[in-house]
């Protein structure tokens, strides 16, 4: 693995997403590294209210940046399978589900290849053909990234679309990819972004006491990225360390976010002032802690205009019962990044 988890991970902390947009869709038929993409996926829908503890809701923008960071992840283990087993192709393009597309529509005018590729991945869409593949030992080159890209696709896919698979609805697909995750976690002991991956899907898919949720914590907190063959130390401690930051926020723990958010700010932007994402997060952990006075300081010292920290503004705003303003805020948002409140997290803005 290169660099391209760390500066994927980097682009989603600092807010670059169309840096992302445009990496993901220009490498999507050529990437090897699909764990960057769907990580990078799931920092978008960090927070989302589908997860135990939610505390906001996720815009257009963002759930189509998710789901297209995915897109490019499912490929890019279909590209590898392919790329180990040639042979996949033609089997591929011979499957009942496959082979009537072949005469008509967009797979007619593209080259053997290409819609070998393009077939594969509508197949791993749906879980049922990755565990045919994988009890084939179809995956016998890989380390475990594989495994953590798809099971993240999988497993939060549900946060970014109701489209089900060849076979399967969407709630199967999101059983089978926390069932991938936990179940590499053993097969691939020595890879840390897998690990850390499992834990995040503990804390976000289950309703767990506190005891429990805690035991989960502190392996999260407990782990020290070391540079292994197949991962960077820098990414896999930065991967740590926003997992932490979104279980900080979605159970309350202020304290745990600051201390992360300060560590984070000294690996990424060490010698510039807070950066306004950075910032965001800071005030959420205020905010979700009932800090009012606080909450309203810090986002006046804002100086943005990114249209998407003016959208978590607006939640914000809401939670601290600042109704008015966010109100205003939300109706100056083009639709495009106005959060989607159909789970009623702030009616009052919508009316």
């Amino acid at each position: 693995m290169t660099n391209l988890i760390l500066e994927l991970t980097t682009d989603t902390i600092l807010g670059n997403y169309d840096s992302l947009r445009a990496k993901a869709k220009s490498e999507r038929r050529t990437t090897i590294e699909p764990l960057a993409y769907a990580v990078a996926g799931l920092l978008v829908v960090s927070g989302n209210n589908l997860e135990v503890g939610g505390y906001r809701a996720l815009s257009n923008h963002e759930t189509r940046m998710a789901k297209s960071l995915f897109g490019t992840a499912v490929t890019g283990v279909a590209n590898q399978l392919l790329q180990a087993h040639p042979n996949l192709a033609d089997e591929v393009l011979e499957h009942e589900v496959i082979k009537p597309f072949l005469a008509n529509g967009p797979l007619k005018r593209l080259s053997k290849s290409d819609q070998a590729l393009k077939s594969l991945r509508g197949l791993l869409a749906d879980p049922y053909f990755f565990s045919e593949y994988e009890k084939r030992d179809l995956f016998n080159w890989d380390d475990g990234s594989a495994h953590t890209a798809i099971g993240i696709a999988y497993c939060w896919r549900k946060v970014v679309t109701n489209q089900r698979g060849i076979f399967q609805p969407i709630s199967h697909i999101h059983h089978e990819g926390r069932l991938i995750l936990r179940e590499a976690q053993s097969t691939y002991p020595q890879n840390q972004i897998l690990e850390l991956v499992n834990h995040r899907a503990e804390l976000g898919w289950a309703s767990q006491i506190n005891s429990e949720r805690q035991l989960v914590l502190n392996a999260i907190d407990t782990l020290v990225p070391q540079a292994v063959e197949g991962e960077q130390s820098d990414a896999a401690r930065l991967i740590k360390l926003l997992f932490l930051v979104d279980a900080g926020l979605r159970f309350r723990e202020s304290g745990r976010v600051q201390v992360a958010l300060a560590e984070i700010q000294e690996m990424i932007v060490p010698h510039e002032p807070t950066h306004p994402r950075i910032m965001i997060e800071q005030i959420w952990a205020e905010a979700l802690a009932g800090n009012t006075n606080q909450t309203r300081q810090l986002i006046s010292t804002i100086e943005s205009e990114d249209v998407s920290i003016r959208a978590d503004i607006v939640q914000i705003l809401n939670v601290i019962g600042d109704v008015t303003p966010a109100k205003i805020i939300f109706q100056n948002l083009s639709p495009e990044f106005r959060p989607s409140f159909g789970s009623s997290l702030m009616p009052a803005i919508e009316n």
